[in-house]
């Protein structure tokens, strides 16, 4: 897969939809299936589901930094063949217009979402289940990866009652211990070991990168 840098391309979308940034970066993908992967992460802005531990929690309000469609893409290095569209929620944003432009300049594109809305797009689908509102059956049955944040053994027992009768059988789960603590950690490599998931460990936390 090699990324395009189409100038024409970015003058026609010149204009077009702009949407609201919390902060972009390079960085390796620390979590989930592609977990050791290059990618340029675009953090929207923007998340009404309010989740007591979430360690980006300055995203939550809405209406700040907003970006033309046209600077989001150019700003883009070459070699970002990964990007990844997460936040904040960016399924509260319409985002149709940026995964197009996108996969017009050949990136491969990864959207991390709660599982509360619809999805939509050919993109990878990371379902990162939140039960603090309810949850899209939808956004379920589309996941190309489940990514249970584990606080409790509460978030396991949901994760089996609530998610996964949705999911298709062959998608990978993966269970997180919230913020790589001792606690949530055994209770993860204990279900792992138990019912055949797989560990996700922040590894761009405990490599000390972003």
């Amino acid at each position: 897969m090699q990324p395009l840098r189409d100038y024409g391309f970015l003058r026609d979308i010149e204009g077009a939809s702009d949407f609201e940034i919390n902060e972009q970066f390079f960085s390796v993908q620390g979590e989930g299936y592609w977990a050791g992967t290059p990618a340029w992460f675009v953090r929207l802005q923007g998340c009404e589901i309010g989740c007591p531990w979430c360690d980006s929690k300055s995203t939550w309000k809405r209406g700040e930094n907003r970006l033309a469609l046209a600077d989001l893409v150019r700003g883009i290095p070459y070699d970002a063949r990964h990007v990844v569209i997460t936040g904040g929620e960016p399924f509260e944003q319409d985002i149709r217009r940026l995964q197009a432009a996108l996969h017009r300049e050949g990136r491969r594109v990864q959207v991390e979402t709660s599982g509360c809305y619809d999805v939509y797009g050919p993109d990878w689908i990371t379902v990162s289940p939140k039960f603090f509102k309810p949850l899209s059956q939808q956004a379920l049955k589309r996941a190309d990866e489940i990514k249970q944040v584990v606080v409790s053994a509460d978030d396991i027992t949901r994760l089996q009652s609530d998610v996964l009768p949705y999911v298709n059988q062959f998608v990978p789960v993966f269970l997180q211990p919230v913020s790589n603590g001792s606690r949530a950690l055994k209770l993860c490599i204990d279900a792992c070991k138990r019912y055949g998931y797989r560990l996700s460990l922040q590894t761009h936390k405990l490599i000390g990168i972003q």
